[in-house]
């Protein structure tokens, strides 16, 4: 059967938004009745038919599968079935003929015979007998899902589960909705709802399993939102439907977030969740152990929605044509940026220093800096497959690990007629830890392998910007017992210490109330009455009357009036025991407890929005009372506590900083325990070279005087930052991970000659301790002065030099030629003073007496001569460190020497800086090169000889400098750099592995720096080398 010659007005096409029109036309010599379009797949299939007159020349197709010519347009070709060849048959009889048709023959024809009305538009004649039609993929992106039925379920459901779709929408992540019944973290989930709602009557009594509760849908359905799970970094929620941030679109980290609990306590029952951590009550738990009992995993519905090419190579959203499209997930875990966290010296706070070793040191482990999961949190052998829930907990979307992609899992999409809101779309649910400040990010990829699709396409992916795991907890309300002002800025600042936990502390809806707003003369009695009853004091008791009865919203409580001696010592034990947290009567609550459950519940019944998340009472205690203090000579009366159910207190007058005293009692109520000066202290909950930690109290007087309540401003020690994030920071793993990061940032020695005072040794000492003292938070500052006898310290000195972070060295230095055995002299009428050649051993004897007696009239030309004789590096040489001998008073002849053959002797070198703070060594790179070789980061040293006093400023702006840049690698260069543009006379060098920095001036007088001071860069090899020995003399006498 002959073929019509064909040709599409397009390669590609999008099917149902968009038609393809194929012209077609019969050959001269051939005999035509009528004319059939065929359209065939990738595999020959027939997708489509249409049959025409043979004078029609044109078909429109839009993409509908109809091989029969005659069914409803409902099915549609995808691109893996692409690509379709394009043919249209040429019947010469009437069989086959479309019934009630006058079709004619025709036997010759000219050429294209085109109707009136199709003649808008000039068309290429057709040439060939098939064409070749495209369906394309444009891409993907990865949506949010909302956590509705006609998304996330395909049938209806059942109480349990409707109450899971509800809680997950509103941040109590229940697990997927279908079965939720019988899983535990739906039971997890709806215990979080019920102790955050305990105010709503409805949810009451109700038992936690009951799924035969009417009202309990509507109620959450009702209730307030925990947060908003997931936003970008601005706050700005994420709406669902549509498409998740990519990676670099500016927005930074997007905030997925999981509930901050605090711990809780029931008296009645004799449990608290704090004290058992501290082996108080019962069994030893701790914090995670609770957490695990009560926190589920984030949990987001995840869909890729897939879209095809148009004609103008731009996306179109046909759902029909997607097709059952194979889409791979898989998920990389970036790194936590560190910077942000605190470094002061002065405060001697260092959790940058402790959480960057820590989670450096798992990254070499495990490739991730991510919580592993004998630390508490998820992250294993295979990643990927553990954010996945994997199965069919998306109806719809049977989840899988993919055989070809190491920890990925693969979903089809969906191709359901009956659930047209997911149709093309692969759905997933993404479920990673609830550890705060883990970090993900999630690629989603068209595969096509083994497909022919493949060929057309390359890769077609989409990468989320990294989500980043967030705890979020609203400070719902602060009551001031009175209030006093400037709360904002006291708990923004509070915030902004939790920000570094990735602790979402939220102050958009807190509530700023006076005690009197809520709370009167009955709640007053009733507390009053509770003290009594726990410390058993009848009605008729004597002590009950120093207390005043009545309400006052200016102070807690005030002392009765009129008190004499007895009933003052009567007051003051009891304003020391109703303020206080112990338990006094088993079974009951103390009395600050039951102070607190009073305030909490009128809270929860004044607004819903009071019902989740921290209160803060801030009270003050009357001047009466200090002023009966006094006269008792009794010890403070004062409590700021965090107590369960995230309900803290603070006293107005208590020493310290009102954002460390708030920061501080919230903390308590994350399980966080006291640190330095407390009563109790807790050496594995912090890190023992922090005394800047916000769970220390201030103290007058005591070793640290960064600690004074006037000047003390602490943050959040490196162990805490971890615990409050949700490690495990008592497991074993943790505590090995502690074990291999560094357990200090810095080791210092200095070591100087005693004997030549002129070095001015204990001056450059001095400068050293001023600005690393404090940086090295073990106080590791070694100073030793060697007074001539150098030998009874030998072995000492190389094994402090083997051992430490930053080795400062203050002796005579030189150039030492090997082969003639002998120190080389200086050319002492230049500037620089560069050491002299010494080729010829004849030119040893008598060269520095005439060097020194020369005359500058000599003129150039003799300058010129003796530089050119100037060492090279080719020569034998090497520098040396010298140390004033016990025999050689008057001169250094005598001296013992040290060079390159010692240090590379030493079981270690220097970890991250050498100074050598002498003349000429740095003259010749092979010392510096021998402390490289073993592993020291950077040497400085000198080339000339020093010019009067330089040792000393060039150590004082360095050291300044670098301590300013936080003492990091890229900040030493540049303290360097900023040290020697003002003292490059005796032209400093920074040697390093990549690379060798050398300042030198041009002109004796510097007047402009700018112009006159040079910073030359070179690396190691010969022709560098050679380089790095040419000299530069400065104002050369004229002829």
């Amino acid at each position: 059967m002959p073929f019509a010659f064909v040709s599409c007005d397009t390669p590609h096409f999008a099917p149902k938004a968009e038609l393809v029109d194929i012209t077609y036309r019969i050959p001269e010599d051939v005999e035509a009745t009528w004319v059939e379009l065929q359209i065939r797949d990738n595999r020959n299939n027939l997708v489509f038919t249409d049959r025409a007159r043979p004078d029609r020349t044109r078909f429109r197709w839009d993409g509908s599968i109809r091989p029969e010519g005659t069914e409803p347009r409902t099915r549609w070709v995808n691109p893996l079935a692409s690509p379709f060849t394009v043919q249209v048959l040429i019947h010469q009889t009437e069989d086959g003929a479309p019934p009630g048709s006058s079709f004619r023959r025709n036997t010759k024809r000219t050429g294209v015979v085109v109707s009136c009305k199709e003649r808008e538009q000039p068309r290429a004649v057709p040439q060939a007998t098939s064409a070749t039609l495209k369906v394309l993929y444009h891409g993907l992106q990865v949506v949010l899902c909302p956590w509705t039925l006609e998304y996330l379920c395909s049938s209806t459901l059942d109480q349990d589960e409707l109450s899971s779709l509800l809680l997950n929408e509103r941040g109590y992540y229940a697990g997927p909705p279908l079965q939720a019944g019988g899983r535990q973290e739906f039971q997890r989930a709806l215990r979080r709802f019920k102790f955050n709602n305990r105010g709503v009557p409805a949810l009451s009594t109700a038992p936690v399993d009951s799924s035969r509760d009417p009202d309990r849908s509507r109620t959450i359905m009702e209730a307030p939102a925990l947060f908003t799970p997931i936003s970008k970094a601005s706050g700005e929620p994420l709406k669902p439907g549509r498409p998740l941030p990519t990676m670099g679109s500016g927005g930074g980290p997007l905030r997925l977030r999981s509930e901050a609990i605090g711990f809780d306590a029931d008296y009645r029952n004799d449990t608290d969740e704090f004290a058992a951590q501290l082996g108080l009550s019962g069994p030893l738990r701790n914090k995670w152990d609770f957490e695990a009992e009560k926190l589920n995993r984030p949990l987001l519905p995840l869909l890729a929605r897939i879209t095809l090419k148009g004609k103008d190579g731009g996306p179109v959203d046909v759902p029909e044509a997607v097709g059952p499209a194979k889409v791979r997930w898989s998920v990389e875990e970036p790194d936590l940026d560190n910077t942000t966290l605190a470094l002061e010296p002065g405060q001697h706070s260092r959790p940058k220093v402790f959480v960057s070793g820590l989670l450096e040191g798992l990254k070499k482990h495990q490739g991730s800096m991510n919580c592993p999961e004998e630390c508490g949190g998820v992250r294993t052998e295979k990643p990927a497959l553990d954010v996945f829930v994997l199965g069919t907990a998306f109806p719809g979307f049977n989840a899988r690990p993919d055989p070809k992609a190491d920890g990925a899992v693969y979903t089809i999409a969906s191709f359901d007629l009956s659930r047209p809101l997911v149709r093309g779309q692969a759905g997933i649910f993404f479920q990673p830890s609830n550890i705060a400040g883990d970090q993900y990010r999630l690629t989603a990829e068209l595969d096509f392998e083994g497909a022919p699709a493949a060929r057309d396409h390359g890769t077609l992916s989409f990468q989320t910007e990294v989500i980043q795991i967030w705890r979020s907890v609203k400070l719902s309300a602060v009551v001031g017992w009175p209030q006093r002002g400037g709360y904002q800025e006291i708990l923004s600042r509070v915030a902004d210490e939790y920000r570094h936990a990735f602790i979402e502390l939220d102050l958009s809806r807190t509530g700023y109330l006076a005690i009197e707003d809520f709370f009167r003369q009955e709640e007053y009695s009733k507390w009053l009455q509770h003290y009594f009853s726990i410390h058993d004091m009848p009605a008729e008791d004597s002590r009950r009357a120093v207390l005043h009865s009545k309400f006052s919203p200016d102070a807690v409580f005030r002392p009765a009036p009129g008190l004499n001696l007895e009933g003052k010592s009567y007051f003051v034990m009891v304003m020391t025991t109703i303020l206080h947290e112990a338990v006094v009567s088993k079974g009951k609550s103390p009395s600050i407890r039951f102070l607190a459950d009073l305030i909490l519940e009128r809270l929860h019944r004044t607004e819903a929005d009071f019902r989740v998340g921290i209160v803060l009472l801030d009270y003050l205690l009357p001047q009466e009372v200090f002023d009966i203090r006094d006269t008792i000579g009794f010890g403070d009366a004062t409590l700021s506590v965090g107590l369960n159910a995230l309900f803290a207190l603070t006293d107005q007058v208590v020493k310290g900083s009102p954002y460390h005293i708030f920061a501080h009692e919230i903390g308590h109520c994350f399980w966080l325990c006291h640190h330095e000066n407390a009563g109790d202290k807790n050496p594995k909950d912090h890190d023992p070279l922090d005394h800047g930690c916000i769970m220390s109290y201030p103290k007058d007087g005591g070793k640290y005087a960064h600690q004074r309540p006037d000047s003390f401003l602490p943050h959040f020690c490196g162990k805490c930052l971890f615990k409050l994030r949700g490690w495990n920071i008592h497991s074993q793993r943790f505590a090995e991970a502690v074990e291999q990061a560094d357990k200090d940032s810095l080791k210092v020695v200095v070591y100087y000659d005693a004997a030549e005072q002129e070095l001015q040794g204990n001056v450059e000492a001095g400068i050293v301790e001023q600005h690393l003292k404090p940086w090295s938070f073990g106080e590791r500052v070694l100073i030793q002065s060697v007074d001539r006898d150098i030998s009874k310290k030998t072995q000492q000195w190389k094994k402090d030099l083997s051992d430490c972070d930053v080795y400062h060295h203050v002796s005579h230095g030189n150039i030492y030629h090997e082969g003639l055995k002998v120190r080389v002299y200086t050319l002492e009428l230049f500037t620089p003073k560069y050491p002299l050649g010494v080729g010829d051993p004849s030119n040893v004897s008598g060269m520095e007496y005439d060097l020194y007696s020369s005359d500058r009239s000599l003129g150039p030309e003799w300058y010129r001569d003796v530089s050119g004789s100037l060492l090279r590096p080719m020569e034998q040489l090497s520098g040396v460190i010298q140390w004033a001998s016990t025999g050689y008073k008057e001169s250094s002849s005598g001296d013992v020497m040290f060079g390159r053959d010692i240090v590379s002797s030493l079981p270690a070198a220097p970890r991250r800086l050498a100074l050598l703070s002498c003349c000429l060594v740095g003259w010749n790179p092979n010392l510096a090169k021998a402390f490289l070789d073993r592993g020291t980061e950077h040497v400085i040293a000198f080339r000339a000889r020093y010019l009067s006093g330089h040792a000393v400023p060039f150590s004082r702006v360095f050291y300044s400098a670098w301590s300013r840049m936080e003492l990091t690698s890229s900040g030493l260069q540049a303290a360097f750099v900023e040290a020697a543009e003002q003292f490059p006379h005796a032209e400093p060098v920074l040697f390093s592995k990549e690379q060798i920095i050398r300042v030198w001036a041009t002109k004796r007088d510097i007047t402009h720096p700018s112009e006159e001071v040079k910073v030359e860069l070179l690396d190691w090899s010969p022709k560098s080398l050679e380089a790095f020995m040419t000299p530069h003399f400065h104002d050369l006498p004229s002829d």
